[in-house]
Formats: structure tokens, C-alpha cells, sequence
């Protein structure tokens, strides 16, 4: 006899929080039934897929969730790019349903529904200085809005480099960035990578942009 077929339906409980980023990365916790296991790119806000926090080199803590639920990062808001008209996404805010890929059967199912809020949004205005020698290490201040007023410290990256947070404020980041040792930067003119906890990812301004690259100042001698 042929085996009797199963079906695989995970359900959704409950989504917390429901409000976050339009950078996106913001960790929500998601409870239901038959999630253990299941991916983080099969779970869609809008019909983007979210990321593993793991991924993102973000902490989570899934001790206390059991077999009951995952932990995902939420991607950006579609189109968001804080250098196009910033007034436009100012104050806006934007619902999108959560929904699962996986089985296909299901995946027009709407599970939730996730806000994407500008209120929420971390973001960084400034960088200074804005250019510092890859082979010296140095303080690095972050000026925005929404900072580091969370209870755990924000994580900054300048090209996968970790910058060690002194001091934080909501309106500033200080931070202490080591020198690259082996190797240039992969990307010498980049914007860092912001993540504050309870929050996601920040906005990154213009004036953001930092470069960081190793330069020969002398040759001596000049002549041989």
C-alpha cells in the first residue's frame, strides 16, 4: 500500500515586534506551531525574504524559544533609499504582510502584518572624520538620531571590521576602530553597517561615507 500522504502547515501565533526599520533588521521573534527548523528566506514581509540574524553577524538568543519559534532579521523596506528625498519617507510609515513560502500551498497566506515605521528608524547623518589610513587605529564618532539610547550597546561595522562602542548616546556613536592588519579594505569608500538592538539596521546619509584605505606618504631613499 501506498504510504499516506502528510501534510506540512506551520502556523503563526504571534509576531513581535510589529514595528521596525525601513533599513530593515529589525529581530522579531515569531511563535506558531511546526517552525522549529524552518528557514528565515521563507519567511516574506511584503514578499522579500527575511535574513538569519547569524548571517548579518547579529546576536540572537533562541534559548528561551523551545521547538515554539525562529528568529529572523526583517529585510529593508522595497525601494527605500535614504538619499532619494529623504522628506518622502520622513514620518512614513508602511504595513506589509508576513507571510511563508514554504509549503507553496500556503504562501499566499497572510500570517501578519509588519510595519515599516521612519519613527523607528535609526540613522546616521555623519561620520567623523570621514577618512582615516587603514593602518591606523583611531576613535570614530557617529552622529544621527536613535543611536545607542537601547539597553544593549548598537554593533558598528566598517567594512566587516568591528568598532569597539566607548560612549553612546541617541545622538552619538563613539566608537574605537582597529587598524586593518593583513589586508587593505576590500571596499576603501564605504558607508558602515549600524545595527541597534530593539530597532534594525540604520539609515545611512550621504555625509556618511567613510574611507579607508593604506597610503605611502614617503619613499626613502629616493634615490638607489
Amino acid at each position: 500500500a501506498a504510504a499516506p500522504l502528510v501534510t506540512y502547515e506551520p502556523t503563526v501565533y504571534s509576531i513581535s515586534p510589529t514595528v521596525g526599520s525601513l533599513a530593515g533588521g529589525t529581530l522579531i521573534e515569531i511563535l506558531g506551531d511546526g517552525l522549529r527548523g524552518y528557514p528565515c528566506a521563507q519567511v516574506a514581509i511584503g514578499g522579500t525574504p527575511c535574513l538569519e540574524p547569524e548571517a548579518a553577524g547579529v546576536p540572537a538568543n533562541r534559548s528561551a524559544l523551545g521547538d515554539q519559534g525562529i528568529l529572523c532579521l526583517t529585510p529593508p523596506l522595497s525601494g527605500f533609499d535614504v538619499e532619494e528625498n529623504r522628506n518622502s519617507w520622513v514620518h512614513s510609515q508602511e504595513e506589509h504582510n508576513l507571510t511563508l513560502l514554504m509549503p507553496e500551498s500556503q504562501a499566499d497566506v497572510i500570517r501578519g502584518v509588519w510595519t515599516y515605521d521612519a519613527d523607528f528608524t535609526p540613522n546616521v547623518e555623519e561620520v567623523s572624520p570621514p577618512a582615516r589610513s587603514a593602518a591606523l587605529s583611531g576613535t570614530i564618532v557617529l552622529t544621527g538620531q536613535l543611536l545607542g539610547d537601547s539597553e544593549d550597546p548598537p554593533m558598528v561595522l566598517f567594512d566587516g571590521r568591528p568598532c569597539a562602542v566607548e560612549t553612546r548616546s541617541a545622538e552619538e556613536i563613539v566608537c574605537w576602530l582597529q587598524r586593518s592588519v593583513s589586508q587593505p579594505p576590500a571596499v576603501p569608500d564605504q558607508k558602515p553597517s549600524v545595527w541597534v538592538p530593539g530597532r534594525g539596521f540604520a539609515a545611512m546619509a550621504k555625509a556618511s561615507l567613510f574611507s579607508s584605505r593604506f597610503e605611502v606618504r614617503t619613499v626613502s631613499p629616493a634615490l638607489g
